[in-house]
């Protein structure tokens, strides 16, 4: 699985707790389900999956995300695509492989 981590950096090093994952979504590369695990618990989350293109291919939108969400994407073609995920305060963006 592939993870989002959180926290800023200086140009000497990592401060805070950077290597605490925001996100993880997997499995990587994934045949039928996606799943998008967070670490904190958000009010809204939208799911966007993109063709390499930019063309938007599913919409998800939950409310009061807690740990793990699935996302079927049995129906996609093989290939590439970009996952979107936002969030009250966050986006995060990962190319999936779907086979």
């Amino acid at each position: 699985m592939a993870a989002i981590y959180a926290g800023s950096t200086t140009a000497v090093g990592v401060e805070g707790d950077s290597f605490a994952p925001l996100v993880t979504i997997g499995p990587n590369p994934c045949s039928a389900v996606l799943f998008i695990h967070t670490n904190d618990q958000m009010s809204k989350v939208n799911v966007r999956i993109l063709k390499l293109t930019g063309e938007e291919v599913l919409q998800l939108a939950f409310t009061d995300q807690t740990e793990s969400t699935e996302v079927d994407i049995a129906h996609l073609a093989s290939g590439a695509y970009l996952v979107e995920i936002l969030s009250d305060h966050s986006r995060h963006l990962q190319k999936v492989m779907k086979y």
